[in-house]
């Protein structure tokens, strides 16, 4: 499913509350994430991921191209010129077939491109002050404010980081900020895809987590999506569990442990719709 960003008018995705709490997590998570791929054997780098057909190292050769593209459209929005590259980018498709591109390139060197792109990604972002956050860039959504586009970024590549090592039965660390920035913007992704098909839908759903013990709610009106920790509407949709647990299944990596009612099911399909995947 192509995308259908949201260019023009106010963001389609606000987040409203932890302003500024993005900038260390997103670093840190990123460069640990390189010494972890270091530690690495050739075995390793070809074990199958969570992502269906996908290796290691075809989701590390996936980060590398994200990095580039996160670094291009922060420094075009700082810059005031936010970039459109997305209009019309297919997220399942385009990502497989630049993998499979880069299919015969060694280890070594896909490690390389890797480090490098997250070093420069790093480098920028450590660059981004609190004032800047308001700043207007792209992501799959559409243009957001930075301080969004940074929660996209490290719900990305947290999920990531947890495709690659778990089948390896390796433990990822699970650092509160971390956890609670990816959550936060996991639960409002979906809600944004789903607008994008009806810009008149609304509704709310509550992330009330543990470990850490977290609630954020996201509300859809008027066409947008708002992510805050105010106190919940009537009738919100409340999704309970860990927060690692709950961030996993929005990200249509594991199935939900309660029931959720169908005329409310809708707020949660956005992501699965552009992938086109089932949702268990």
């Amino acid at each position: 499913m192509e995308l259908s960003p949201r260019y023009d008018g106010d963001p389609i995705l606000r987040i409203e509350c932890g302003v500024g709490e993005i900038l260390e997590p997103v670093v840190r998570q990123r460069r640990r994430s390189v010494e972890t791929l270091r530690e690495l054997d050739e075995a390793d780098w070809a074990t199958p991921s969570r992502c269906d057909g996908w290796t290691a190292k075809d989701v590390a050769a996936h980060l590398s191209s994200t990095n580039g593209f996160w670094a291009a459209s922060l420094a075009s929005g700082l810059a005031g010129n936010p970039t459109r590259f997305l209009d019309s980018f297919d997220p399942k498709a385009t990502p497989a077939e630049l993998a499979a591109a880069v299919a015969d390139v060694s280890v070594a060197d896909s490690f390389a491109a890797y480090e490098e792109s997250t070093e420069a990604l790093c480098a920028l972002i450590e660059t981004i002050t609190v004032d800047q956050l308001d700043v207007i860039a792209e992501a799959p959504p559409g243009h957001l404010a930075i301080d969004a586009v940074l929660h996209h970024a490290l719900w990305d590549s947290w999920i990531h980081e947890r495709d690659i090592f778990l089948p390896m039965g390796r433990d990822v660390p699970v650092e509160t900020d971390e956890v609670t920035c990816a959550l936060r913007y996991a639960i409002g992704l979906s809600p944004s895809f789903a607008v994008w098909k009806d810009p008149a839908a609304e509704g709310a759903v509550v992330a009330e987590a543990t470990e850490p013990d977290v609630a954020y709610v996201t509300t859809i009106r008027d066409g947008s999506v708002i992510v805050d920790d105010s106190t919940p509407p009537d009738g919100a949709l409340v999704l309970r569990g860990s927060a690692v647990d709950l961030t996993d299944h929005l990200s249509v990596r594991a199935p939900y442990a309660g029931e959720i009612p169908d005329d409310q099911a809708w707020m949660l399909r956005g992501l699965a719709d552009v992938f086109e995947e089932p949702v268990g």
